[in-house]
């Protein structure tokens, strides 16, 4: 399966992309915004089947009981490096030194712009600039995207489309400003303030989990722009903040001092 965009896709049960129950090679795809009623958003991995991931992006997928973005037994996901996945059980999927993953407590923030039609092509996501996906594909693979267009700044996007402008830098002092939330003091003896981005509004959902285990120990909804997080009495540690509004998500750390 090459150079594919999956989205939009719905499942009454498993697999709101793709449900496989046999052997499947997947390179430079782009796996997004499917929704499985009951497990694997994005993928679903029938058995002992293995699924090979290479350059593809697996993002912003839901499912309602397990398995977001992928669901399968231990192991039957594997890469051939190269690939962004949002937020995956580690044991599920096999990930490579090349792979950029994240897990459902920390997940790694991609923002993709919604499903666009192509002049004398197919409709896909594009990629919103600067992008953890920009550039970062395997440099040996040199093929055209999905609509036919050629490597740009001689490495490929992670994912079905490629970038005609270099998406890794554009934009990144302005980029940093309107979406990145500042958080002070930080570390903090347990009382933080939070400015929120302008990509968020002013009723943020607002988890905090423990970085260790990944368990969710404080939860509120931002009242307005600017918010104080109270965590006294809090163990001493590195704790993982996300961030969620209608048009955004984003992660922190917070450092809460002993």
């Amino acid at each position: 399966m090459l150079t594919s965009t999956v989205s939009g896709n719905s499942s009454l049960t498993n697999g709101g992309g793709i449900f496989n129950n046999g052997a499947l090679t997947i390179n430079a795809n782009t796996i997004a915004l499917n929704i499985a009623t009951i497990s694997g958003g994005g993928i679903s991995n029938d058995g002992t089947n293995t699924v090979s991931l290479k350059n593809t992006i697996v993002s912003g997928n839901t499912a309602v009981i397990s398995g977001a973005n992928l669901l399968g037994n231990d192991g039957t996901f594997t890469s051939t490096g190269f690939n962004l996945i949002a937020a995956v059980d580690a044991n599920v999927f096999v990930a490579t030194e090349d792979d950029i993953t994240g897990s459902i407590a920390v997940p790694v923030t991609l923002t993709l712009n919604a499903l666009t039609e192509v002049e004398d092509g197919t409709p896909v996501h594009t990629l919103s600039c600067p992008s953890p996906a920009a550039d970062m594909g395997s440099p040996d693979d040199n093929f055209s995207d999905q609509n036919g267009m050629a490597v740009f700044n001689d490495r490929r996007d992670i994912g079905a489309y490629e970038a005609q402008q270099d998406c890794f830098t554009a934009g990144t002092e302005e980029f940093a400003l309107a979406s990145k939330s500042m958080v002070y003091p930080n570390p903090s003896n347990g009382v933080f303030t939070l400015d929120l981005a302008q990509k968020h509004n002013d009723n943020a959902n607002i988890s905090i989990y423990e970085i260790a285990t990944g368990k969710l120990v404080k939860q509120m909804t931002a009242s307005g722009m600017n918010v104080e997080i109270g965590m006294t009495g809090f163990a001493g540690g590195t704790y993982v903040m996300q961030i969620v509004s209608d048009n955004a998500s984003e992660t922190q750390k917070l450092i809460v001092n002993k």
